[in-house]
């Protein structure tokens, strides 16, 4: 059910939420590029 709601279609699939729009969504698992993103949105 949460796959659906969340609309995940790979796993893993991080998504970020400020308040409760989402500003980030990645799919796989490249920790490299996972934490590039991470900074760019600090």
């Amino acid at each position: 059910e949460l796959t659906e709601l969340c609309h995940i279609k790979v796993v893993p699939t991080f998504q970020m939420f400020k308040q409760t729009q989402k500003i980030f969504e990645f799919y796989g698992a490249d920790v490299k590029k996972l934490e590039e993103k991470i900074q760019e949105l600090m």
